[in-house]
């Protein structure tokens, strides 16, 4: 199932230099770093925050309950998705598709408790 929007991520080409852009101009405040995928996340305010990425296009990530019972129940409405990818520091799974216009949706599960 479906819970909520995890992230919203746009493409940057300095990842530092982002960081920074968006902690003294907005005054968004850093959450993390992630240096080994090139990923940092800023506190948006809410539940959600905003992902910075150098690689990539730019998405929007659900967190869902049960990643392979998400991907199995699209499948059968035709959605093919990117392989399983294990998230580094253990913080989750995720997978990636497209929707019929190109752009990139990712489901994010957290460990499991």
């Amino acid at each position: 199932m479906i819970k909520e929007i995890d992230n919203v991520s746009i493409v940057v080409d300095d990842l530092k230099s982002a960081v920074e852009w968006y902690k003294d101009v907005l005054g968004l405040r850093h959450k993390f770093t992630e240096e080994s995928i090139q990923w940092a996340e800023m506190d948006s305010g809410g539940r959600s925050s905003l992902a910075l990425k150098t690689k990539g296009n730019p998405s929007v990530c659900f967190v869902v309950t049960d990643l392979e019972e998400e991907m199995k129940r699209l499948r059968l409405k035709g959605v093919s998705f990117d392989e399983i990818i294990e998230l580094p520091s253990g913080v989750g799974r995720v997978t990636s598709f497209e929707d019929p216009w190109g752009n990139e949706i990712d489901f994010y599960e957290p460990p499991q408790k």
